[in-house]
């Protein structure tokens, strides 16, 4: 019974836990024309009918973009693409690619910067 229960334990932890899928759109800059901004919309209420997690990139801030939706993030490229890692699944078995690319970088990295 106890090595029933250890080894269920282990392939739960072995299994880690569900990878996000992420869906990153980027936001026309403000001299698109109409049509841009309508398939921008288009793509945005499409990703809506999925489950994933929605990341609009923009350099702006949320509430400098009209109408957008409750629940969804705003986040710059950078910062998008670093949640796009945190989805992927690891090469290395880590818990994400984010991590092997941390894991990898490490003694490499002299220091963050942030905008």
């Amino acid at each position: 019974m106890r090595l029933n229960h250890r080894v269920a334990k282990l392939e739960q932890q072995l299994r880690g836990k569900p990878l996000k899928h992420i869906i990153l759109i980027d936001y026309p800059d403000d001299q698109a024309d109409a049509a841009t901004m309508a398939e921008f919309w288009r793509e945005l209420a499409e990703a809506q009918r999925t489950d994933a997690e929605i990341i609009v990139v923009s350099d702006k801030q949320p509430n400098q973009i009209p109408n957008l939706p409750a629940g969804i993030e705003v986040m710059n490229a950078f910062l998008a693409g670093l949640a796009a890692l945190q989805g992927q699944p690891s090469e290395l078995g880590n818990a994400s690619l984010l991590d092997d690319v941390l894991q990898q970088a490490r003694g490499n990295v002299l220091s963050v910067v942030y905008d």
